[in-house]
C-alpha cells in the first residue's frame, strides 16, 4: 500500500526543502516502487509508491494537472472507473491519464467537495488547490486507507503513518491519556484522537479543508436511511446479493502481480475465493496467478477439511506455512517501526504466511473481514422482537445462540444475553448507568487499572447506542459502521500489509455490500443459521460442507502463546504504565501469571479458562508498555 505526505505552512513561510523527504524516509517501506515529491512555496507533497493496479505502473505522483492549479497525492483504488469516466466525459472533464489518481483529480476539478461521495473504493488523498490556496483531504467511507495529521495555527502536516508526523519538530510528542485508558479497557470510543496528544486521524467518510483561516471537517457519507429491502423469497435476496458480491470481488482482482487470498476454510474467505474463481473462468477478469494461503492450527482452530474442500473444488494452489509466534525482540522492533503498539497475536500468526506471499510475488491479498460484522446478525434484534411481543421468536433465537456457543466453545448465558441485548436497549441510558452503579458490576474493567485514570478518562459509562429511530438491529449495524475499534484494527492490518508490500482488499466492506446488508431484513442475516443470504447466494459455488458449516475457529490460544513469550511478564516489574499511575503493577503481574497458569492447567479456549475474558486487555497492556518504553 502506498503512502502519502503533505506539508502546508498556513502562515506562508516557505517549506523546508528536506521536510517532505524526511517524512517519506520515515515510511520508506511503503515505497517499493519509488518516491516522488513536489514543492512550491509554503506547500509540499510526497508520495511513496506501491504499484498494485495495472494503471498505477505508468502513474507518477505527486500528480499535477495541465494548468498547474491542482496537485495531488492519492493512495487508493477506484472501483467505479467506467461510470466516473463516462460522467466526466459528459462534463468535458475527462482525465488525461489512465491511473486512479488522474481520475480522482479530474473528479475534484469537476465536482469539488462532492467528489469523494462519487468514488467507490478505498482511498486517502491530499490535494493542493492553488487558486483557493487550500488543501483538500478525504478518506474512504470505511477507513481502509490511513490518514493522520497535525495542525496548529501555523502549520498543517499529514501522512499515512504517524511516524512520518513525529519527525516534524513542531508535532507534539506526548501520550494521550484518554486514549491510553481506552486501550487498557479494550474499548475504542474515539475515531479522531490517537495515542499521541494532538496527532489526529481523519475520520472515515469525512473530508477536511485547510487554509490560512482555519480547518473545516465535514462528513460526506452516511448509511442511507432507506426502508428495508422487501422481496418475495429467499432466492430473490440471494440473487441480488450475489450480483453485488460478484462485482465487489471482481473490482478487487486488478493487480500488477499475483493475487493472493486468505483461505481459512470459513464461510467468508471461502466465498471470496470461490467467487474469484468463477469470475476468472467466466472471463470477467484478466487471468493471473492466484495463490491461496492457509494456516493449519490445532483444535479448536483446525479448519483443514474445509480448506481442502475449497482447494479441491477449484483445483487451487494451497500454501500452508507454519504460524508465526512472536518474541520480545520482534514485538519491540515492530513498536519502534510503526511508533505504535504491536499487532494482536491472532494477526501475528499470519506473518509467516505474508512473508511467503511476498516471496511469491503477490501484490494483492484478498481478505474476508467484514462478513461477520455485516452478515452474521445483530444481537440487538432481541429488543426488536420483545417490542413486538414475539416471545416464541425470542426463545428460538436464544436456542440458536446456545447451540452456536456449544460449537464454538464460548461461555454463554441466555439470561445475560436477554438482559444485555433484549431488555437493556429498551431502557433509557441514565437508568442503565444507575443500575450498573447500584449492582457494582464492572464488566469492562480489569482489576489492575487505576481508578484515578478512569475518572480522568470518563469512567465506565455505557456506550452511546440506539441514537437513530429505526429498528434496534439496524442501529447496531450503524454502530458497526461508526465503530472506532474496527477503524483501529483496519489501520493495524493495513500497516502490516504495507510492510510486506501488499494491497489489502476486502470485498465484504465494499460500500455496495454494506448498504445492501444495512437494508436487509434481519431474518436474511440470521434465521436458523447465520449469514443466510450469503449461504443461499453461494449455492453451487461453495462446496456443500463449507456452505452448510456451523462451526467456527477459535483463536484465543494465539493470545495465550504470545503472552508466554520470555520477558513479557517481567516488563511489569518496573512498569512505565505503573510509573504514570495508570495500572497497579502488582495486580497486573498477579493476573498475568494466573492467566498463564490456568492456560497450562485447563487448556485453550474461552470455555477452558476463566481468565480468557481479559486476554485482549492483557495484550493491550503489553503493547502499551512496549510503546511507552520505546517512545517516552
Amino acid at each position: 500500500m502506498s503512502g502519502i505526505a503533505a506539508i502546508f505552512n498556513r502562515d506562508g513561510a516557505p517549506v523546508e526543502h528536506a521536510g517532505i523527504d524526511r517524512m517519506l524516509t520515515a515510511m520508506a517501506y511503503r515505497g517499493p516502487d519509488g518516491f516522488g515529491a513536489w514543492r512550491e512555496g509554503n506547500v509540499a507533497l510526497g508520495f511513496a509508491a506501491l504499484h498494485d493496479t495495472p494503471e498505477s505502473i505508468d502513474e507518477h505522483q505527486p500528480l499535477s494537472d495541465e494548468t498547474g492549479e491542482f496537485h495531488l497525492v492519492f493512495d487508493g483504488r477506484i472501483d467505479n472507473r467506467a461510470e466516473l469516466e463516462a460522467l466526466l466525459r459528459g462534463q468535458d472533464c475527462a482525465p488525461r491519464e489512465a491511473g486512479d489518481a488522474a481520475l480522482m483529480l479530474a473528479a475534484y476539478r469537476c465536482w469539488g467537495e462532492e467528489a469523494p461521495l462519487r468514488i467507490l473504493g478505498d482511498f486517502a488523498f491530499a490535494l493542493w488547490d492553488a487558486r483557493r490556496r487550500r488543501i483538500f483531504c478525504a478518506r474512504d467511507c470505511i477507513g481502509l486507507k490511513p490518514f493522520f495529521y497535525y495542525c496548529d495555527d501555523r502549520r498543517f502536516i499529514c501522512a499515512s503513518d504517524i511516524g512520518a508526523l513525529l519527525g516534524d519538530p513542531r508535532a507534539p510528542h506526548e501520550p494521550n491519556e484518554a486514549v491510553v485508558a481506552d486501550y487498557l479497557l479494550d474499548r475504542h470510543r474515539n475515531r479522531v484522537e490517537t495515542l499521541y496528544r494532538k496527532i489526529m486521524r481523519l475520520e472515515p467518510a469525512h473530508f477536511m479543508v485547510i487554509d490560512a483561516a482555519g480547518v473545516t471537517l465535514r462528513r460526506y457519507y452516511d448509511l442511507p436511511y432507506s426502508a428495508e429491502l422487501r422481496y418475495r423469497s429467499d432466492d430473490e435476496y440471494a440473487e441480488h446479493f450475489k450480483a453485488i458480491f460478484r462485482e465487489a470481488v471482481r473490482a478487487r482482482l486488478r493487480s500488477t502481480g499475483a493475487v493472493g487470498a486468505y483461505l481459512s476454510g470459513g464461510l467468508d474467505s471461502s466465498s471470496i475465493v470461490s467467487m474469484a474463481q468463477a469470475i476468472y473462468r467466466e472471463g470477467g477478469a484478466p487471468p493471473t496467478r492466484f495463490e491461496t494461503y492457509s494456516l493449519i492450527l490445532p483444535p479448536p482452530a483446525d479448519e483443514r477439511e474445509f480448506i481442502d474442500a475449497v482447494v479441491e473444488r477449484w483445483n487451487l494452489s494451497s500454501n500452508r506455512p507454519k504460524p508465526y509466534v512472536p518474541d520480545l525482540a520482534f514485538l519491540t522492533d515492530q513498536v519502534r517501526r510503526f511508533r505504535a503498539p504491536p499487532d494482536y497475536p491472532n494477526a501475528l500468526l499470519f506473518f509467516s504466511l505474508k512473508d511467503l506471499a511476498r516471496a511469491q510475488g503477490v501484490r494483492v491479498m484478498l481478505d474476508g473481514q467484514g462478513g461477520d460484522e455485516w452478515l452474521e446478525g445483530a444481537r440487538a434484534h432481541l429488543a426488536d422482537l420483545l417490542c413486538r411481543l414475539r416471545l416464541i421468536a425470542v426463545a428460538k433465537r436464544l436456542q440458536v445462540q446456545i447451540a452456536q456457543a456449544r460449537i464454538y466453545g464460548f461461555p454463554f448465558s441466555p439470561w445475560r444475553e436477554l438482559m444485555g441485548n433484549g431488555i437493556r436497549p429498551l431502557l433509557p441510558p441514565p437508568l442503565v448507568a444507575m443500575l450498573q452503579r447500584v449492582s457494582g458490576r464492572k464488566d469492562l474493567q480489569p482489576p489492575w487499572i487505576e481508578e484515578s485514570l478512569l475518572r480522568r478518562a470518563g469512567g465506565l459509562e455505557p456506550r452511546k447506542r440506539w441514537d437513530v429511530a429505526e429498528s434496534f438491529a439496524r442501529n447496531e449495524l450503524r454502530e458497526t459502521f461508526l465503530d472506532a475499534h474496527l477503524t483501529t484494527m483496519h489501520e493495524f492490518e493495513e500497516r502490516s500489509m504495507a510492510w510486506f508490500g501488499f494491497a489489502r482488499r476486502m470485498p465484504f466492506v465494499d460500500r455496495r455490500i454494506v448498504e445492501f446488508c444495512y437494508a436487509l431484513p434481519e431474518d436474511q442475516r440470521r434465521r436458523s443459521r447465520t449469514k443466510l443470504v450469503l449461504r443461499n447466494a453461494m449455492r453451487g459455488l461453495l462446496p456443500e460442507p463449507v456452505r452448510q458449516r456451523t462451526s467456527k475457529a477459535e483463536f484465543s490460544a494465539a493470545f495465550f502463546e504470545a503472552l508466554r513469550a520470555p520477558g513479557l511478564i517481567e516488563l511489569f516489574e518496573k512498569s512505565r504504565l505503573a510509573e504514570n499511575g495508570w495500572v497497579g503493577s502488582k495486580q497486573l503481574i498477579e493476573h498475568y501469571a494466573e492467566t498463564l497458569r490456568s492456560y497450562a492447567t485447563d487448556g485453550i479456549g474461552y470455555g477452558a479458562s476463566g481468565n480468557a475474558r481479559y486476554l485482549w486487555h492483557l495484550w493491550n497492556a503489553v503493547g502499551l508498555e512496549l510503546w511507552l518504553r520505546a517512545e517516552f
